[in-house]
Parts: C-alpha cells; structure tokens; sequence
C-alpha cells in the first residue's frame, strides 16, 4: 500500500501506516518530510513489519510520477491530502463562489489519484482512499462546502473506474485530535478490507 505523510507527526497517514504496518502489508511512505518518513519506516520494520520512504515533493508531477513508479504496483492508495485552509475559499465566498473554491481544493486533493488508479483499473482491482482535513473551529458553511465537492468527484471518480474493479472513497476529518486520527485510520483499515464493494463512500469524522 502506499500512503502520502501527514502535514504534521502523529496525523490519521501515521495512524493508518501503523495499523497496516501491523496486519502486515508491504508500506511505501511517500512525502516531503525525510526524517519523519524514514524514522516511520524504520519503525515499522523493527515491529516486524515492510516499509520503506519515498521522498517526492507530491504537488509537483515529476517527482510524484517518480514516487509512483519507484513503488511499483500499487493495490492500495491513501491518499492523505493537506489540511486545506479557508483563506481562497473565505475569499471567495465574499465573492458568493464558495463551492467553487472548495470544489477546486477537492479536485487537487485527488490528482494523485488520476495517476494511480488507471494501472489499478488495468489490473482488475484497487482501492483508492482520499483523507483531507478541514480545520476545526472553522466556519461550517465552507467546511460543508468543501465535504460537498469531495464528495460528488469521490462518486464521480467511483463511477469512472467501477468496471476496472477500484474502489474510490474518501474521508473528511473535521477534528484535529488524536481521537479523531485514530478513528479515521482505523475506516481506512475497514474500507481497505471492503473487497468487491465498489459503491463510493465519502465518510465525516
């Protein structure tokens, strides 16, 4: 499986990366945080477990392509999109677009995803799961927006690539506590397990 990091240590990838390390799936960490992704990895394999680190800068297309293709194939995707801010899209709500903002956020969140899940698709099977967060305390119009969007391109996303055999399903995490990341690893860890379900899923922690 292969998993983006976190913005910040102990975040719902770290939690998820663990618990998979743990069931024993082979784990690539991929991100911009060396010293975090390696002690992780290195983490992992002295609990018995198959990680390792790839360093890739994952809003830049060259080093993401290259990630992709030094894990090789990938069943598994999490996807552990940045916490998105509110300032383009409290911007743009002055301006009366608000759900466009965030549809725009949503749709950068799944990038990756379009570079993974046609190999998936190719192979017979796959899942993809995208976890963004909305940051607590915020305005809940735009963080409703924002679930909103990630939610209609999660479907739109689902039904493109159903016929291949990949689920695509994502998670918005709407507390920032470590309660929070530890439940919403453990619905990555249940959705990975959800075989032959192709039904896309959005889900709110």
């Amino acid at each position: 499986m292969f998993i983006t990091q976190d913005v910040h240590p102990g975040g719902v990838g770290e939690c998820a990366a663990r618990l998979f390390g743990r069931d024993g799936a082979n784990v690539i960490i991929a991100g911009p945080h060396a010293t975090l992704g390696r002690e992780l990895a290195d983490e992992l394999v002295a609990a018995g477990g198959n990680a390792r680190f790839v360093a890739a800068q994952l809003d830049d297309v060259i080093e993401m392509a290259h990630a992709v293709d030094t894990a090789g194939a990938i069943d598994i995707l999490v996807n552990n999109a940045d916490s998105f801010g509110e300032g383009s899209a409290r911007g743009a709500a002055t301006a009366g677009h608000a759900g466009d903002a965030w549809y725009e956020k949503a749709f950068e969140s799944l990038a990756l995803t379009c570079a993974v899940v046609p190999t998936m698709a190719m192979n017979g099977s796959g899942t993809v799961i995208t976890l963004a967060s909305v940051p607590p305390g915020g305005d809940p119009a735009l963080a409703g927006h924002y679930v909103a969007a990630l939610e209609k391109l999660t479907a739109k996303a689902s039904r493109r690539w159903a016929d291949g055999g990949v689920s695509v399903n994502s998670i918005a995490i709407t507390r920032g506590d470590a309660v929070a990341a530890e439940r919403a690893a453990l619905t990555v860890l249940d959705l990975a397990a959800q075989e032959g379900d192709r039904t896309a899923t959005t889900l709110t922690v």
